[in-house]
């Protein structure tokens, strides 16, 4: 009995050790496709501040992964969100779709806070409009003079038919019948998301 449970300990055990130690199985290894390692380029591009900014976490053999992408918003850009909503993960290609799990926005305080309308909330969409997220409250958030932080999950249906958003990108965008205004401070919209493969 005891070898048995050995056995299946080993099992278990074996394929993650391959994963992270070089081996092949059907997990990738992780893919970093921006930023820097101790100064030493990661990818086609160096940002500022060194930091990553799209992390694949994991591909399998069927064309899945999950990613983490974070974008970060200057004051300019918040204050137009409505007529000039902003990308927060590109479109996977085609025959893929992409399936939010999650999303984190922390507003990092500078020297003013924005002016938000009643109305002028946030929202995480696909960019032909369809939501992903419920509302993103901007009152006792972007009006705040400290930092904030937010955490969302997705409330698109489930049994919903996603065929619509083969190969359609994630954006934010402002919902209000006007723009937030003021403000000083960087907006960083977080999103984990699995990338789907149709095979069609």
């Amino acid at each position: 009995m005891k070898t048995k449970i050995l056995l299946l300990l080993l099992l278990l055990f074996v394929p993650f050790t391959v994963a992270f130690y070089g081996g092949a199985p059907d997990v990738t290894a992780i893919a970093i496709t921006g930023g820097t390692i101790n100064g030493a380029t990661v990818g086609a591009t160096t940002p500022a501040a060194g930091t990553f900014t799209s992390v694949t976490l994991g591909t399998v053999a069927g064309g899945e992964s999950i990613s983490a992408q974070v974008t970060a918003l200057s004051t300019a850009q918040v204050v137009a969100l409505r007529a000039s909503p902003i990308t927060v993960v590109t479109a996977g290609g085609a025959n893929t779709w992409i399936e939010v799990l999650s999303v984190v926005l922390t507003y990092d305080y500078a020297t003013a806070a924005f002016t938000v309308a009643a109305d002028e909330d946030l929202v995480i969409e696909y960019a032909d409009g369809t939501d992903i997220t419920g509302s993103i409250e901007s009152a006792a958030f972007l009006d705040q003079v400290d930092d904030e932080i937010r955490y969302y999950i997705p409330t698109f249906a489930s049994a919903s038919d996603p065929e619509a958003q083969i190969n359609n990108a994630v954006r934010i965008f402002n919902t209000g019948a006007g723009e937030i205004a003021d403000g000083g401070g960087v907006v960083d919209v977080r999103v984990v998301y699995l990338l789907h493969s149709t095979g069609f």
